[in-house]
Formats: structure tokens, sequence, C-alpha cells
């Protein structure tokens, strides 16, 4: 399902820190039975390897959202100084 690439990703990212603060805050939640939220924010910060492999993942969930979805997602990325976070909308009965 779509919605564990977001959260693979983010212990993916946090593992590959120093030994800096790391935490994962995750909300899943319906509301009114057709809509679905997810909330995901994690530390970021110095990593140890490689910051960049060429966002495959990100690339695959998009294309993803696009193909089943169509114009019933809303997908924001907020990049910080020391977090990143995701916030999807999916309105589950228009599909």
């Amino acid at each position: 399902f779509l919605l564990s690439t977001f959260v693979e990703n983010a212990f993916k990212h946090v593992s590959s820190f120093k030994e800096e603060k790391r935490y994962i805050q995750l909300h899943i939640f319906l509301k009114d039975e057709n809509q679905l939220f997810l909330h995901l924010k994690n530390a970021s910060g110095q990593q140890v390897s490689n910051p960049k492999k060429g966002g495959v993942g990100l690339k695959y969930v998009k294309k993803r959202l696009e193909l089943s979805y169509k114009d019933n997602y809303e997908l924001e990325l907020i990049p910080e100084a020391d977090s990143y976070s995701v916030r999807l909308k999916l309105n589950l009965t228009k599909v």
C-alpha cells in the first residue's frame, strides 16, 4: 500500500543520521468515512551516508497516486532545517 512507502522512507532516512536526536511522528486518521489523512514528520539532520540516491521512491509514489486517485488526493512535502514532513489527503469516495 502507498502509505507504507512514506513510513519506510522515514525510517530509512532517520537511521542514517549521526547520533543526533531521532524521531518519527505518524498520524493516520479517517474523517467522515471518505477522507484518509496521513501526517508524517521525521527528524532531519546530517546524514552519515550519501543523502541523495535519486528519490526513486517518491517518484514512484507520486505516479501511483496519480494513477490510482487522479485529482482526488493532496500531497504536501515540507522540508525544514531539522525535520521533514509529509501530509497526504486521499478522497476515498471519488476513486
